[in-house]
């Protein structure tokens, strides 16, 4: 189903405009007034628009369906050239409510060393930071300790391009019920047999690329037939082996099929010796024949 741009939004959008460029236009304005818009009188005595005030939750939403619909896209460009299927691809976006206990910290470590007065805005280096923030309890006690400062640098540079909402624990919104409702948007145009969205569950066995974590949904592509997924090798379809011809007189198959194997093969040998020496004995006897002629014509 195609998804179209909001009416009344463009409505506003084209109304706002014909109001700005009158002063400039005023006949190309008054046109688009009355005969596109259907408005009476002149738009040179319609009120000046009003200056509203950003929605920044809303320019948060556009921004993250941006990012989310461009990375999924270069997520199911990548499944396609590993799945070769005609059967086409399934799609799973996976999405985290919140961050797992040990980055939680690290980023709760991070906002405590963000100094608002400081100028420019940003965060200190992090390698005097490095000791304080493997030092932390729920660091120390994950199995992800090792990447600790990978998290932390993650956060540093997420401040860099979002400033202090880099610190939010949460998205301000619901993240599931958006991707629901504008499935269709983002989904346009990547030729999925089907996709759906499900929370994620800590632990669940995703692989490391595919965890998702708040504001960064991730995107699972399965082939619609068996459903292997593209990130899980150990799950890839593998090839099935070409099979042997059988040789005359070998066993058939079943808990003796080796022993009758390695008996057949004597036999075979054995045939092959018999063909050697048959081979053999035709090329003497058709050396003397030769050499026979060859006696005759001298005497000749």
């Amino acid at each position: 189903m195609h998804v179209g741009c909001d009416s009344d939004l463009v409505h506003q959008y084209i109304e706002a405009l014909t109001i700005l460029i009158s002063p400039i236009c005023p006949h190309w304005a008054q046109h688009v007034w009355g005969e596109l818009l259907g408005k009476s009188g002149f738009v040179v005595d319609a009120r000046w628009p009003a200056e509203k005030a950003v929605d920044l939750s809303l320019s948060r939403q556009k921004t993250y369906l941006q990012h989310a619909g461009h990375a999924f896209r270069i997520k199911v460009d990548e499944s396609k050239k590993k799945l070769k299927t005609s059967t086409g691809l399934n799609g799973q976006i996976l999405v985290a409510a919140t961050y797992p206990k040990w980055q939680s910290a690290i980023i709760t470590f991070m906002k405590s060393k963000y100094d608002e007065s400081a100028e420019p805005k940003s965060l200190p280096d992090l390698r005097p930071l490095g000791p304080a923030i493997n030092a932390l309890e729920d660091v120390k006690s994950s199995k992800f300790a090792k990447q600790a400062m990978l998290v932390a640098a993650g956060v540093k540079s997420d401040f860099d391009e979002r400033g202090v909402d880099a610190f939010d624990l949460k998205m301000p919104f619901n993240e599931i019920q958006l991707l629901k409702e504008q499935i269709e948007l983002i989904s346009r145009g990547m030729g999925l047999a089907s996709i759906d969205v499900v929370e994620y569950e800590d632990g669940s066995q995703t692989g490391a690329k595919n965890i998702p974590l708040p504001g960064r949904p991730v995107l699972i592509v399965t082939a619609a037939a068996d459903g292997a997924a593209t990130d899980n090798k150990s799950a890839a379809a593998k090839k099935p082996e070409k099979p042997k011809a059988a040789d005359s007189g070998s066993a058939a198959a079943g808990g003796d099929s080796a022993a009758a194997a390695g008996g057949a093969a004597k036999p075979a040998k054995a045939d092959k010796k018999k063909d050697d020496s048959k081979k053999a004995d035709k090329k003497g006897g058709d050396a003397k024949a030769d050499k026979k002629k060859g006696g005759d014509k001298k005497k000749n």
